[in-house]
């Protein structure tokens, strides 16, 4: 099973509500400058991926970002991680793979290249883990 298939958004085809007016993109950039500074001199970046993979899955959640982000004392919503990861999400997964992780930290570019209006409100009750639902199946 590829790993992209193990956590589906619920629902989201049918969501027509998005994130114009809830989420401040400017806030957005300022906590992936926070990331940047964070991590920019660092060394070991499969390490530090594999800290913030809290699910060893090989790809960050929104949910694996949201949480890390507020270890590192940054104060952040859900929407505002969902935002970030689809910011960096360049094969549209929902998720972040190294790859991507390392152009969150060391891409440049202050654009976040996110349209709030095609972005779907998600809450954490969409997010679900395919794992999960294997396993309640027998």
């Amino acid at each position: 099973m590829c790993i992209r298939d193990r956590t589906q958004l619920v629902g989201i085809e049918d969501n027509k509500e998005t994130l114009v007016g809830k989420v401040n993109i400017e806030k957005v950039r300022e906590i992936r400058r926070a990331i940047r500074r964070r991590y920019a001199n660092r060394k070991n970046f499969r390490k530090i991926f594999n800290q913030w993979d809290e699910d060893s899955l090989g790809v960050l959640s929104i949910k694996n970002v949201l949480s890390m982000v507020q270890r590192l004392g940054i104060n952040i919503n859900f929407d505002e991680a969902w935002v970030l990861v689809a910011s960096a999400d360049k094969d549209k997964s929902n998720d972040l793979s190294l790859d991507e992780f390392l152009d969150l930290i060391f891409n440049d570019n202050d654009a976040l290249n996110v349209n709030l209006a095609k972005l779907p409100a998600l809450n954490q009750d969409n997010l679900v883990d395919k794992r999960s639902l294997e396993n309640s199946e027998g």
